[in-house]
């Protein structure tokens, strides 16, 4: 009888700490979209409240966002979660952003969330390298200047053949004459 009451004391105990631990392995991705969730809603309609799901000591990130507060609407589909760091999360997203002028869809981005003082904060992320109407063009430039290149060579090898050809010409016409 003794046994059976630790077999189903051990069994208790170790239910509730495997209960916990699974309740908070299957939280995690909850927990960070709701804080993702909300950085979006806040930078969409330039509310201030944005300042609450970022890291306090991020001077950059608060930066970044001060410039664009206003100016950008961002949307996003979550495409996986990694545990990058001890109580860091990373979200790996697939994002559409639009401004004044400037529209872009399909970058992928990240967002590293940080568990720290029971809350879910927004530590890190590289969506301030694609968003904004400079950067969409920086990328269009890139673009053209590789499609300009290729043209240059493609037309370049035409008026080369062109011109072998005409030499060609030329010296088999000296020839029959």
């Amino acid at each position: 009888m003794k046994r059976f009451f630790w077999f189903w004391v051990v069994t208790l105990i170790a239910s509730g700490y495997m209960s916990v631990w699974a309740k908070e392995i299957v939280s995690i991705p909850d927990r960070a979209e709701v804080t993702l969730n909300d950085f979006t809603h806040f930078l969409n309609s330039g509310d201030v409240s944005i300042y609450g799901v970022i890291d306090q000591n991020n001077l950059e990130l608060r930066g970044k966002i001060a410039k664009y507060l206003n100016g950008v609407y961002i949307s996003y589909e979550i495409g996986s979660y990694e545990q990058v760091g001890s109580n860091v999360y990373r979200v790996n997203t697939r994002l559409g952003a639009s401004g004044v002028g400037w529209n872009i869809s399909g970058v992928s981005v990240y967002f590293d969330i940080g568990y720290t003082n029971d809350e879910y904060k927004i530590i890190n992320t590289n969506l301030f390298e694609y968003v904004g109407a400079d950067k969409v063009f920086e990328a269009t430039e890139g673009f053209f200047k590789y499609l300009f290149r290729v043209l240059g060579i493609v037309v370049g090898s035409f008026i080369l053949i062109g011109i072998i050809v005409a030499f060609i010409f030329i010296i088999r016409k000296k020839k029959r004459s």
